[in-house]
């Protein structure tokens, strides 16, 4: 039994459809005090472009069983090889502090026109590069740079905006210095 044109065409849509349309693009930037990048993105000209970043915090139970521990991680990013790359080694090899480093995600303004929204901001202070690797392997377009940063204050800023009317509905955030005793 054939099925009704209706039911093939619905069928059509929902499996063939979404190949086609493209996902909402997400770009990330890091702007470092006297560390260019080469991203010519509007408003983000000179910062550098990320592939990915990850951060985390925890709670780790203390062997007595009374309590726990909060721990904060490094961020850790990953980005293409470009010329950040040897200022963020030496960086990481003299343990100079950088005082400020943002790292910021951006996506699709939610009119549908103008220009990218920033709805993720994460500012560090007193921040060192504590680790770096570069690396790629065959079939790679460029080699890829992995790196840690350690700081003493964190804030994430996270913006909503009105899906309707794309208007940015305030703001909330989480701030934290990792020099103090948690509260």
């Amino acid at each position: 039994m054939k099925a009704p044109p209706l039911l093939r065409t619905i069928v059509f849509l929902l499996v063939v459809l979404p190949v086609w349309l493209p996902a909402a693009q997400v770009d990330y930037y890091l702007k470092i005090s006297d560390i260019e990048g080469e991203s010519d993105a509007k408003n983000h000209k000179g910062e550098i472009e990320l592939d990915s970043f990850a951060w985390g915090m925890r709670r780790e139970p203390e062997l007595t069983g009374q309590g726990s521990k909060f721990v904060v991680d490094q961020i850790v990013i990953k980005k293409a090889i470009d010329k950040s790359t040897p200022r963020l080694m030496l960086a990481c090899a003299t343990g100079a502090p950088v005082p400020e480093v943002q790292l910021i995600v951006t996506r699709p303004n939610p009119k549908g026109t103008g220009d990218p929204v920033v709805f993720l901001k994460i500012t560090m202070t007193d921040v060192l590069v504590t680790s770096y690797q570069t690396g790629g392997s065959s079939g790679d377009v460029v080699p890829v740079d992995s790196f840690s940063l350690n700081f003493e204050k964190i804030e994430l800023e996270y913006t909503p905006y009105n899906r309707e009317t794309g208007e940015a509905e305030g703001s909330v955030s989480f701030h934290y210095d990792v020099t103090q005793p948690p509260t």
